[in-house]
């Protein structure tokens, strides 16, 4: 009679577990589902215009060294090539399919925080005066040496901030299955670039050139620092920054067997974009961009 009972008994459990475990199954899925969490560190190579003396006189409106007779300089108008670290910290989210089934594998939703301390526009002028100072007759051997001398001034100015931006990117991947795969999509950067200031730096320098008859040519350089305060630094209002990107990568999952590695996966990727900055006292300024990273991601 026990043992009936035992049977009974244990059959009744197995059933109920059972039963339980359908209907935890039979629970609909929800929309989307927080999939993986990514950290990734790297650089961003930015294409600078060159910003002209008059937006920086309104960068810097308390500048004493803008207010210098430019009539005599000329303005360096090549575009600089600004770099600087760059960092996020990312989640990633997956979307339900249509038939309620199962989540899309191969798309998801990428939403974190991208910092970096970067330059965002510069300016430069610069001016050249050669004259002949001097000719020399030596003493003893009646050696004729001629002086020449150049003056170089240049102003140097460049304006900068932390860009602190909410970072959200649509990513299409191969075969998630697979240990390595590759990756692409379209992302956006809104944010503000905050502890924003101006620099300016002046610099003069003489060269003074002696030439001897056989031609040979000695140079000697005096940087000048009589009234010259050197640089200066400016605060300025906080901009806005947009930057829309194509992100493309490669992704290496760490392991296939190892129930703890196979977790954390290892990806580099490049991202080329368009970056809009909106400064309060000029107005907006577009520049094009390069960035490469090195992450970890995490698959929850």
């Amino acid at each position: 009679m026990r043992v009936n009972r035992s049977i009974f008994f244990f059959a009744f459990l197995t059933s109920f577990i059972n039963l339980d475990a359908q209907e935890k199954k039979a629970l609909p899925l929800k929309k989307f589902r927080l999939f993986d969490i990514s950290i990734q560190t790297g650089e961003n190579l930015t294409r600078l215009p060159a910003t002209t003396l008059n937006d920086f006189r309104k960068l810097a409106p308390q500048s004493e060294l803008l207010k210098n007779d430019f009539s005599s300089f000329e303005l360096y108008d090549r575009k600089i090539s600004a770099i600087s670290e760059a960092y996020s910290a990312l989640i990633g989210i997956q979307f339900l399919r249509k038939d309620k089934t199962d989540y899309h594998k191969n798309v998801n939703l990428r939403i974190g925080l991208y910092y970096a301390n970067s330059t965002m526009s510069t300016g430069a002028v610069y001016s050249e005066q050669q004259s002949s100072q001097d000719t020399l007759v030596s003493i003893e051997n009646g050696q004729i040496s001629y002086i020449d001398s150049t003056i170089r001034e240049s102003y140097g100015m460049y304006y900068s901030g932390r860009q602190f931006s909410l970072s959200t990117s649509l990513i299409f991947r191969t075969d998630t299955e697979r240990r390595l795969t590759l990756y692409g999509g379209l992302g956006i950067n809104l944010g503000l670039s905050l502890h924003t200031k101006t620099h300016i730096y002046h610099s003069q320098i003489y060269q003074i050139d002696t030439t001897d008859e056989q031609g040979y040519t000695n140079s000697d350089y005096i940087i000048s620092t009589e009234n010259n305060p050197g640089q200066e630094s400016f605060e300025n209002k906080s901009a806005l920054i947009t930057q829309v990107y194509l992100p493309v990568g490669i992704d290496l999952r760490l392991s296939n067997k190892n129930n703890f590695l196979k977790s954390f996966h290892i990806y580099s990727e490049a991202n080329a974009g368009l970056v809009v900055t909106r400064i309060p006292e000029i107005g907006a300024m577009g520049k094009s961009s390069l960035s490469y990273f090195l992450g970890l991601r995490y698959i929850l």
